[in-house]
């Protein structure tokens, strides 16, 4: 724990918001991890590996180690709510599906899509943006520009879906709608 390097070290009180601040720092980069009894554990000593993910319409992804290169399968279940791009902490399992080794997504370390392209829809009375990209997943309540059924807006994402319940963005511009010969193209321009 914190507490017990700072007392083995000697540390003085200055000295152990520094150490609280390092190892905060090399949690977020995914370099150690902070279990939930506060102990610190290296990565690659546990099994985690630190890498980008690649997630596929059909709803799995493939996670890319970024020491070694190596990739494995991540099946749906064990996405969580990681999206395509992420930065992304897993656990390494001991079975194998096809020819990659799987694993599991424990944690996003730093989110890779900031923004999207979304068609408006209405469920239960409320406006929603969903994702073109099938790679990408979620539906998120919309806020801004003005928007109807069907348009295609620029969205830039406020917060993620988690845990099953919807993210937020806000339209930034109206890319345009379904009936739009030349949205196919902006779309394209914009990503």
């Amino acid at each position: 724990t914190e507490e017990a390097m700072a007392e083995a070290w000697g540390l003085l009180d200055i000295d152990k918001m520094i150490l609280g601040s390092i190892l905060e720092d090399l949690v977020k980069d995914g370099l150690i991890y902070r279990s939930k009894k506060e102990k610190y554990i290296s990565m690659r000593e546990k099994g985690f590996l630190t890498g980008t993910l690649s997630t596929n319409e059909k709803g799995f992804g493939f996670f890319k180690d970024l020491e070694t290169r190596e990739e494995y399968f991540i099946p749906h279940k064990s996405l969580k709510d990681a999206q395509d791009r992420d930065r992304v902490l897993v656990s390494v399992l001991s079975r194998t599906s096809g020819k990659n080794r799987e694993a599991r997504v424990v944690k996003v370390l730093e989110r890779g899509t900031k923004s999207f392209i979304g068609e408006i829809s209405v469920v239960r009375g409320k406006i929603q943006a969903v994702p073109i990209d099938p790679r990408q997943f979620g539906t998120y309540h919309y806020q801004g520009i003005k928007a109807r059924k069907g348009d295609r807006v620029f969205c830039e994402i406020l917060e993620y879906p988690e845990d099953h319940k919807w993210g937020l963005a806000e339209g930034v511009s109206l890319v345009g709608n379904l009936d739009d010969a030349d949205m196919a193209i902006e779309q394209v321009i914009i990503k």
